[in-house]
């Protein structure tokens, strides 16, 4: 067998021309065995929102303290000594890429001094049914690539991690970022990891993590190795919380089976709002009316509800404003709270609302429930 080279076109039979422009066949079909390895194809991106189109929580900056918070849909900010800021950027995105929107995480409280067990970062989770296709943990474990458009004040090595959800294997990369405030696109090789234990259900399948700064005992100074423990990033990443002037950041995360990174693949609006609402969704004041509910010997009301989409799980619900009973006519003057959710079918997303009210009567029909703030979350 030999290497044909041309120069110029090529004509293959009667019907099939190549050349630099590509191929060109009449009247015959071409049949492809795969593209990039298989990588070219829909649904190949385990990252959902990974544009960050979706912040049903608003657009405002969020500063939130020490924990967990969400802002933009499916990726949770992490503050363990010193804080930041998150908020969804609009028209703030690289040039050329079809991307509109980017994730801005600000330092609002500097750390300079980092305590061991010390860490902030921003993190998604790739749900385990989405994540079953890299069949890690077993001898087949695929190679996965990691891409995502990133821009910083801070030049030099950043670095973040893949985890598991035992928080027991873990994968530590590093990146660069060359020039200050530039939108850059940084891509990360993932081996397979053949070892572990990688959940392929509704928990965690892998965490993506986005380091701002990381106490040693996160800390690991093997790039791009599987190992058992729990890294947050390597020892060679900047601490961007040393400044309140510091920030990152972060659109067109993708992360896909192969060794190449492929465009950023875009989806429908409607499309990733529904993937965002298996984790999180809410109603507004005064744009929603619930008709129907019960009020029994005791103090609960029970009004039926039913999610968008089916929810990862069972979701846990907040009342941020217990609105108003009605009769359609004038108001019960009654006040709500104190919601939990019972009887939840999470195949279907429907179960039952139970909240405690004020309103005196018993056993009686609610006519109309308005005016309430509900958020309901099923986030990791």
């Amino acid at each position: 067998n030999e290497n044909l080279s041309v120069t110029g076109i090529a004509t293959v039979g009667s019907a099939v021309t190549i050349s630099e422009s590509g191929i060109e066949a009449s009247g015959i079909g071409i049949t492809v065995a795969n593209l990039n390895g298989g990588q070219i194809s829909m649904n190949r991106n385990m990252v959902k929102n990974g544009a960050m189109v979706i912040a049903q929580r608003g657009t405002n900056a969020l500063t939130w303290g020490q924990g967990n918070a969400y802002q933009v849909d499916t990726f949770r900010g992490r503050n363990n000594g010193g804080e930041f800021s998150m908020q969804q950027m609009t028209d703030d995105a690289p040039a050329g890429t079809g991307l509109y929107y980017s994730i801005k995480l600000q330092v609002t409280q500097t750390d300079t001094s980092i305590g061991t067990n010390e860490y902030n970062s921003l993190v998604h989770i790739v749900e385990g049914y989405d994540f079953q296709r890299t069949a890690f943990g077993a001898s087949g474990a695929k190679d996965l690539t990691l891409s995502f458009y990133v821009k910083s004040n801070l030049t030099g090595t950043h670095t973040g991690a893949f985890v598991n959800v035992g928080n027991n294997r873990s994968l530590a990369y590093n990146y660069t970022i060359n020039s200050a405030n530039t939108w850059e696109r940084k891509v990360i090789s993932v081996p397979g990891d053949t070892s572990g234990t990688w959940n392929k259900g509704d928990s965690v399948g892998v965490k993506i993590v986005f380091a701002l700064k990381v106490g040693s005992s996160f800390q690991t100074s093997n790039v791009g190795v599987w190992e058992a423990t729990e890294s947050m990033g390597t020892d060679d990443g900047q601490n961007i919380m040393a400044s309140t002037s510091n920030n990152l950041y972060l659109t067109g995360i993708q992360l896909e089976e192969g060794t190449e990174a492929t465009p950023f693949e875009h989806v429908h609006y409607s499309e990733v709002l529904s993937q965002c609402q298996r984790y999180y969704w809410e109603v507004n004041d005064n744009k929603y009316r619930r008709i129907g509910g019960y009020k029994r010997g005791d103090s609960n009301v029970h009004f039926e509800i039913q999610s968008p989409v089916p929810m990862r799980v069972s979701p846990t619900p907040t009342l941020s404003d217990g609105g108003i009973f009605t009769d359609f006519h004038s108001s019960f003057g009654s006040t709500q709270s104190s919601p939990q959710i019972s009887e939840w079918d999470v195949n279907i997303g429907k179960g039952l609302l139970v909240i405690s009210s004020t309103y005196a009567s018993t056993g009686v029909f609610i006519p109309s429930w308005e005016g309430y703030q509900l958020q309901l979350s099923a986030e990791f």
